[in-house]
């Protein structure tokens, strides 16, 4: 389960007929049910970096990045490990960082 956060532009169309929203800097806050190793993110048409923070009441912790090059014209699968330093029940705070913009479909964690 998550939340779409800041920096998203209105839902479109993209490749395959899936909807999905564009952002140059998108924020994701992912509701973690415990155990979780990765995340993914499904997107296109864009490259740039994948954050992945625990915010923690202090500094946020970096618990992993991916920086990716995705093709116009069909869906891919960025995969962010995450570190040791994740905590299991603690949302997970996604970053998107793409200078020309990038379109995301969906976010995942397991």
């Amino acid at each position: 389960r998550g939340h779409a956060v800041l920096g998203w532009g209105p839902l479109i169309t993209g490749p395959d007929g899936k909807p999905c929203r564009r952002c140059e800097l998108g924020d994701l806050l992912l509701v973690d049910a415990g155990g979780l190793q990765r995340v993914r993110v499904t997107l296109h048409a864009g490259g740039g970096t994948i954050e992945a923070w625990h915010e923690t009441g202090g500094p946020p912790v970096l618990l992993g990045d991916m920086s990716f090059d995705a093709p116009a014209d069909r869906w891919s699968v960025v995969e962010v490990p995450l570190s040791a330093d994740y905590r299991p029940g603690q949302p997970v705070h996604l970053r998107i960082l793409t200078p020309q913009g990038t379109a995301v479909h969906a976010a995942t964690a397991d």
